[in-house]
């Protein structure tokens, strides 16, 4: 997660104790600062975009509350549970065993594959994607919910975008 991608930065600086950019471009420590700082960005990109959401009700909700700085993941990370709890950006629909997921994430697929889509194994006949999906989602759902997509038989459909201004 970020903190793991926070501390490997953090190592490989103190490690090299110059600045990346004077290490050869195939040495180790480049390679692997250059793809924990990436790691960080996506992350980064990613929990904004569901915080945000484009301004429209479709994403995120807005906050009442400005970002801060000092408090700015923790901010991120809670929009990122209430994007997924919220029925209109992701909905277990136990009835119909259909799970209907909001366009953001498809649009943005590349993303969330990078930073949530490595545990095939677990998920055996789903896209990238929805491997993804289900691995940022899982631990912020419901047990009722985790049970369903456990079972893995359910069908992921896209939702429609409300593009109406989301004006708190």
């Amino acid at each position: 997660g970020a903190q793991s991608t926070a501390s490997t930065l953090h190592a490989i600086r103190e490690r090299i104790n110059a600045p990346i950019e004077t290490l050869a471009k195939d040495h180790p420590d480049r390679v692997a600062y250059n793809k924990a700082h990436g790691l960080s960005r996506n992350l980064f990109f990613i929990r904004v975009l569901l915080a945000l959401g484009r301004g429209a009700i479709g994403g995120g909700r807005l906050k009442s509350e400005a970002y801060h700085a000092e408090r700015l993941s923790e901010q991120l990370d809670t929009s990122v549970k209430e994007f997924v709890t919220r029925t209109a950006c992701f909905k277990v629909d136990r009835a119909t065993n259909t799970v209907v997921v909001s366009p953001l994430f498809g649009w943005r697929q590349d993303a969330f594959i990078v930073m949530y889509g490595g545990n095939t194994a677990a998920w055996p006949g789903r896209s990238p994607l929805e491997v993804a999906l289900l691995e940022m989602a899982l631990p912020k759902l419901f047990p009722s919910e985790r049970a369903v997509l456990r079972q893995n038989t359910f069908q992921l459909t896209y939702g429609t975008f409300d593009w109406h201004l989301n004006d708190l």
